[in-house]
């Protein structure tokens, strides 16, 4: 169930300041996520991976004939 500050935030009735302060906790509590997750991933791993999300992301781009 969504937080109280969550939920007026998706209603509209939150002010700007409030969205923008969960905005910014939320993409830092992302970001420990990620680095968590990837402590342990060798340069190369990382680099693989790297590569990997930019493809996965072009494909996306990709016109929708060529998907075919």
């Amino acid at each position: 169930m969504p937080r109280a500050s969550t939920a007026r935030i998706r209603s509209g009735s939150a002010p700007p300041e409030e969205g923008g302060a969960m905005l910014a906790a939320a993409q830092v509590s992302r970001i420990a996520a990620y680095q968590e997750r990837l402590r342990d991933w060798s340069t190369d791993d990382l680099a693989r991976f790297a590569d990997l999300l930019l493809r996965y992301n072009a494909a996306e781009a990709a016109p929708a004939a060529r998907r075919d």
